[in-house]
């Protein structure tokens, strides 16, 4: 119980303010937008003879292609203007910014986009991904820039469920392809059955229609969501957050130089600040970073 309690007070450190956020959008499952940043540096960039075949195809094209969701609020979410914001956005705007490209965004659902990154279709999945070992196996993952833990969300007044670790006879949701999937059919069991789902907006939506008891997903968007929902029925978390786990930028495995590139890319963000600029600009205040 101790160490639960622990997670959820580093987890508070990034969701304090967001109570006192305002401008709230509504997430739109689009999944075929792209969008370019604005951020191109015309300088020669300083990682232009790191020997690397992904850098190298960037560099000349003036453009790293990143991989997102969209619908994943704070992190990767489509504004009233149906443009891509979020902690991610940023995030990866940044580290173009430090190669001297441009950051170009593509959406589509959670379980396509590493299949798609393996396939060579992109050079960067960034929307949330957690540094579990099956994603592990398949992919590597920069260096750590936020964290997140998984809780159970309900209608505000039901008791169907007390905590994420107790979902007997109860008919759960999470997204297709995500962390949430991994650790409910793996670690937690118990569930009557599981339904999946492309995003927060059509989970959401079930559960509040009564066709799922209880959504699995992560503290931070789940905290963001239920701030700015105002739409009876209303939702609460329940219980204490789950596995706290470290989030990183997704790319394709054993490119060593692409990695190191990215990863210093990362290291310069969280040292001059711009890393803890995001988590508040987002959640109003800085994201934890370490797990221990």
């Amino acid at each position: 119980m101790t160490k639960k309690r622990n997670l959820l007070a580093l987890l508070m450190i990034g969701v304090l303010g967001i109570m006192c956020l305002t401008g709230c959008s509504n997430e739109n499952s689009d999944n075929n937008k792209s969008q370019s940043s604005n951020t191109m540096n015309n300088e020669t960039s300083e990682y232009s003879e790191v020997s690397s075949k992904t850098l190298e195809k960037i560099l000349q094209k003036g453009q790293i292609d990143i991989a997102t969701t969209g619908t994943y609020r704070p992190y990767t979410y489509v504004d009233e203007n149906n443009e891509l914001q979020g902690f991610e956005i940023d995030m990866g705007k940044a580290i173009a910014e430090k190669l001297g490209v441009e950051a170009n965004f593509i959406t589509g659902d959670l379980d396509g986009l590493i299949p798609s990154l393996t396939a060579g279709k992109w050079d960067l999945v960034m929307t949330g991904v957690f540094k579990e070992p099956s994603r592990l196996d398949v992919v590597d993952i920069s260096t750590t820039y936020a964290s997140d833990g998984f809780i159970a969300v309900t209608l505000a007044d039901s008791n169907c469920c007390e905590d994420i670790t107790k979902l007997d006879g109860l008919v759960v949701g999470c997204i297709n392809g995500s962390s949430a999937q991994t650790i409910i059919e793996n670690d937690i069991g118990g569930y009557k059955e599981l339904k999946g789902y492309p995003g927060n907006t059509e989970a959401y939506a079930d559960l509040k229609a009564g066709r799922i008891d209880v959504y699995v997903t992560n503290y931070v968007p789940s905290a963001d969501f239920i701030a700015n929902d105002t739409q009876e029925p209303l939702l609460k978390q329940v219980g204490e957050v789950y596995g706290l786990t470290e989030i990183g930028a997704a790319m394709a495995k054993d490119d060593t130089e692409f990695k190191d590139t990215i990863n210093k890319a990362i290291e310069e963000c969280i040292n001059d600040g711009t890393v803890d600029e995001i988590g508040i600009k987002y959640t109003g205040g800085v994201l934890a970073r370490s797990v221990n």
